[in-house]
């Protein structure tokens, strides 16, 4: 998504729009692919961009600069993580079968949250690795 003169109104459908009217009320858009975002702020399309996936990697290098972390900024306002999206189950699925469901999204949620530091210390141990490299 990026922020462009008008355009579509805040709100209109994309979850990623959402989040942007969070944090800068209404406001003119245009979405385009992940991976266009760069592309329509460099002609001009848009004047800026709200990255995702490995673009948030990646905008220093192609020249950008951050004006804010959503992310960083949600957790300090609301005190939780940004949600990154949501489950849900169609009331025609037979109760057992959603009963079931709902246990093995639990239970992804809960794995997921028991291999956090796990992860997150991959990319430091990394970043180490390679900093060690460096001074060789």
């Amino acid at each position: 998504m990026a922020a462009r003169a008008n355009h579509r109104r805040a709100g209109e459908d994309d979850e990623r729009v959402y989040r942007a009217a969070a944090y800068l009320g209404d406001f003119d858009y245009v979405v385009v692919p992940f991976d266009q975002i760069f592309d329509a702020v460099k002609s001009g399309r848009a004047a800026a961009g709200l990255i995702i996936h490995e673009g948030q990697l990646t905008y220093a290098r192609s020249g950008f600069t951050k004006v804010v972390d959503l992310g960083e900024w949600w957790k300090r306002e609301i005190g939780l993580p940004l949600p990154l999206g949501g489950n849900v189950l169609r009331k025609d699925i037979p109760q057992a079968v959603r009963r079931d469901l709902a246990v093995i999204l639990r239970e992804s949620i809960e794995y997921g949250d028991a291999g956090r530091a796990a992860i997150q210390a991959v990319p430091r141990h990394s970043a180490q690795a390679r900093l060690r490299r460096q001074e060789c």
